[in-house]
């Protein structure tokens, strides 16, 4: 009886739930470096500047780690870039929770965090040039990662082993994502003789304002993020554990809403409504009383922003093709930048206006930038000849 040769299969990886997962694994790990700090300032004697430091270098990472993806990309592939951001990632967390002093704390924060802007530019690119809505797909599990990072950290801190464990664990999750780099395609990108170049995109009207409406739209939830558990906290004076869990009310929107958008591709003019919704719900803050309705209305600031980032990014891949990484790292590090910038307003605003209340102003005024931004962004769309 002769027997038929055995087949071998070779299990290629879905590029959109590889690209998922590892997003949510970057998730936990950049939501995770908050929490662990108090922990970090009572052990290492890091005071405020050290501490401030080491937020600004995780910022600083993201932003300069997203711009060198587009080169490493081009160079190399997005698989190398995949990969190098996962391994940096894994490298950086490792030594957070090591660390002996506060300037390995702060070296490391912006090791894996610019691990994460590698990894981060590399998936964007690659899910926007696929435009299947994979790409909201994958930054809804990076919200599942930031809501979850906390949560991982708080228990682990407060009953657990201690600080020192977050980051482990975090170590951990992004080193089985490593493998996964196998999703994307090997080799680097092909030479595209139609590119617009960096240069050549800076003098395209339509990508300058939806660089605009990502950065400051970004850069506002980071400001109003960092700043509403203090809002609550000092002026409502909510209890701490509630204070605590209120940005995890505008995580949870953001999520929601991308998962529910994922498969519906959104035209630009809805950044319009959205952004202005985001900005009116922040200043009813200020007027709303009690817990619930406050705890509703950063849900609905989440539910409002949730879809901006994937839908400025593929946008942008559809409007301009060729360009597809250098205009997604360009405007990506963009947004890391003026990330940095927003926080250092809010807490300017508050100190000379002697209440943390001013700082959901400036919120409320950057959203409305974004919105009016998003307004000429939609314009344009409708104007090819200014692409």
């Amino acid at each position: 009886m002769n027997r038929a040769p055995l087949a071998y299969v070779s299990v290629v990886p879905s590029p959109g739930r590889s690209c998922s997962y590892a997003l949510a694994a970057f998730g936990v790990a950049a939501a995770s470096l908050g929490p662990i700090l108090p922990g970090v300032r009572h052990d290492l004697g890091v005071g405020d500047i050290g501490t401030g430091l080491a937020i600004s270098a995780a910022g600083a990472g993201w932003g300069s780690g997203v711009l060198a993806s587009s080169r490493v990309s081009c160079a190399r592939g997005r698989r190398t870039s995949f990969l190098w951001g996962t391994i940096l990632l894994t490298i950086g967390l490792t030594l957070l929770a090591l660390a002996p002093v506060g300037a390995v704390v702060i070296a490391s924060a912006f090791l894996f965090s610019f691990g994460g802007g590698l990894l981060t530019g590399s998936v964007n690119s690659a899910l926007a040039e696929a435009d299947d809505g994979s790409l909201a797909t994958a930054n809804g599990f990076f919200g599942i990662g930031a809501i979850a990072g906390p949560l991982m950290a708080g228990a682990l801190v407060g009953f657990g082993p201690g600080w020192r464990a977050a980051p482990a664990v975090a170590a951990v999750l992004c080193a089985c994502t490593i493998p996964l780099a196998t999703a994307l395609p090997p080799g680097k990108l092909p030479q595209n003789t139609l590119s617009h170049g960096f240069r050549g995109l800076l003098r395209r009207r339509l990508y300058i304002l939806l660089v605009a409406v990502i950065a400051l739209d970004v850069a506002s939830e980071a400001g109003f993020i960092g700043w509403i558990a203090t809002y609550v906290d000092e002026a409502r004076h909510w209890p701490d554990w509630l204070a605590a869990a209120s940005p995890m009310a505008f995580w949870t929107g953001v999520t929601l809403v991308r998962f529910l958008v994922a498969r519906r591709r959104l035209d630009a003019w809805v950044l319009v409504p959205m952004t202005a919704t985001a900005a009116t719900c922040v200043l009813l803050m200020l007027l709303v009383p009690g817990a619930p309705g406050a705890m509703l209305l950063i849900f609905l600031v989440g539910c409002a922003v949730g879809p901006v980032f994937p839908i400025v990014v593929e946008t942008s891949a559809r409007a301009f093709p060729n360009d597809i990484d250098t205009g997604t790292a360009f405007m990506l590090g963009t947004t890391g930048t003026l990330e940095m910038i927003v926080p250092l307003l809010l807490g300017t605003a508050a100190a000379i206006a002697d209440t943390t209340a001013a700082g959901l102003v400036v919120v409320a005024i950057t959203f409305c930038l974004a919105s009016t931004a998003a307004a000429f962004a939609t314009a344009t769309v409708a104007r090819p000849a200014y692409t």
